[in-house]
């Protein structure tokens, strides 16, 4: 195996077990945690802002990350491993301590981590770029997104396992000391890449270039806009999904960790055919399709109380296996869809402005106001609907603006998506019409 060959396996096994750890960890089970532990929305609005705040902020030290980004990226993922080791001890504690003593323990981790998370994210893709060749970074990537989706879906599946219906405080020790372990594993392998020169042709000026372009050019402009008011919706519900489950419909731990398992199958089994959709159609006809399935699942969330109670487990998981096909095609034409626009000059700033201003600040705005309104209304009622569902048909209204804003973005050299969805259809209809006029 050539030194280039065991340095792109070293990047992949290391980020794939990082990754993991924050999957797994942030994207359900410490939330659980800290439901048992009697944190409410106000709080959980709180503290799913916290990456989004850390993100907006780490536009000051961007330039200095990026001329060494070799050693900040090393320092990041020792960071994050000694502070996963440094959560464990909240777990024994959390029914011997003050709730305030906990909450503002975990809190000091979750903003620690996350700073050392953003690092991180800053500094990935330069270590990509400078040791992975152009021409074989499609296939890393695909190798990377299938491990990071195989290892989260065997950790969810043993964790559901572990947690059980209502889990102890002892549970959750055993589920992040396994994440712990996980997480460690990425050191040795990053400690085996040799770390980059430090980079001189970083500007400063360039920092503020990315804004310009932002809102300068038309076409950027609108999906800026798009994905402004995308994430604002994911910010008022996402953080309250969990809550609502809990809470509301009073289900189990395990299975709402299992709906997360479900969803990220649904995205890994979808992937791929998207990929080729988007190759072949482009990223607006795919971001359109996939982005019809989000009023379907919001308006589903808000009248699940209509069905009957033994359906609901199925219901929601063929919600989750949904969402997880929507959200993979989702960010398949959104990503696609940003390099396209992204300007010759300047790419850097571009991807960190875009990231910065339309996909954290919105949470920011969002996830505390929805905690705060769901907690001050608990007991509100219109009609047959409470707060929660409330909220989610509010969502639902705004997703249906925004599919018809979707058609009237520009097409970046792709078809069309009238002409596109006629030239789809007919092309069905006429296999369709082969097949009755074939013979058997």
């Amino acid at each position: 195996m050539t030194e280039q060959k065991k340095t792109t396996t070293y990047i992949l096994l290391g980020q794939g077990f990082n990754q993991a750890y924050t999957n797994v960890a942030f994207g359900g089970t410490l939330t659980l945690f800290l439901l048992k532990l009697g944190v409410r929305e106000f709080l959980l609005g709180i503290l799913a802002i916290l990456g989004p705040i850390i993100g907006v902020f780490s536009i000051f030290f961007i330039f200095f990350i990026q001329k060494n980004f070799g050693k900040y990226l090393y320092a990041s993922v020792v960071a994050m491993t000694i502070l996963g080791f440094l959560l464990l001890p909240i777990f024994p504690m959390a029914d011997k301590f003050s709730y305030a003593s906990i909450v503002v323990y975990f809190f000091a981790f979750a903003v620690f981590y996350l700073i050392a998370n953003q690092i991180f994210a800053l500094t990935f893709l330069p270590m990509v770029t400078n040791f992975i060749p152009e021409h074989e970074r499609g296939f890393f990537f695909g190798q990377l997104r299938f491990f990071i989706m195989a290892l989260s879906l065997f950790l969810l599946y043993y964790i559901s396992k572990i947690l059980g219906k209502n889990p102890l405080y002892g549970q959750f020790f055993s589920v992040f000391s396994l994440l712990a372990i996980i997480q460690a594993l990425s050191i040795i392998f990053f400690s085996k890449i040799p770390l980059p020169s430090e980079s001189s042709d970083v500007r400063k000026h360039e920092l503020l270039d990315g804004i310009k372009v932002i809102f300068n050019q038309k076409g950027i402009r609108k999906f800026f806009y798009f994905l402004f008011i995308n994430t604002f919706l994911a910010g008022l519900g996402g953080p309250f999904l969990i809550p609502f489950f809990r809470l509301s419909l009073h289900l189990s731990s395990s299975f709402c960790v299992s709906l997360m398992f479900i969803s990220i199958l649904g995205y890994a089994i979808s992937v791929y055919a998207w990929g080729k959709i988007n190759d072949k159609l482009g990223s607006k006809f795919v971001l359109f399709s996939s982005f019809l399935y989000s009023p379907v699942f919001w308006f589903t969330l808000a009248n699940l109380k209509s069905f009957n109670a033994q359906y609901l487990h199925l219901i929601l998981n063929i919600l989750y296996f949904c969402s997880g096909i929507s959200n993979a095609g989702f960010q398949m034409a959104a990503t696609t869809r940003r390099m396209i626009l992204a300007p010759h000059t300047n790419r850097f700033s571009f991807y960190s402005h875009l990231m910065i201003y339309g996909e954290q600040l919105p949470v920011i705005i969002a996830s505390p106001l929805a905690g705060f309104i769901l907690e001050k209304n608990k007991n509100f009622v219109l009609g047959s609907y409470t707060i929660y569902p409330l909220l989610f048909i509010f969502i639902v209204i705004i997703n249906i603006y925004l599919l018809f804003y979707i058609i009237n973005m520009e097409s970046l050299e792709e078809k069309p998506l009238k002409k596109i969805f006629t030239e789809v259809l007919s092309y069905n209809l006429l296999k369709f019409r082969n097949i009755l006029s074939s013979p058997p």
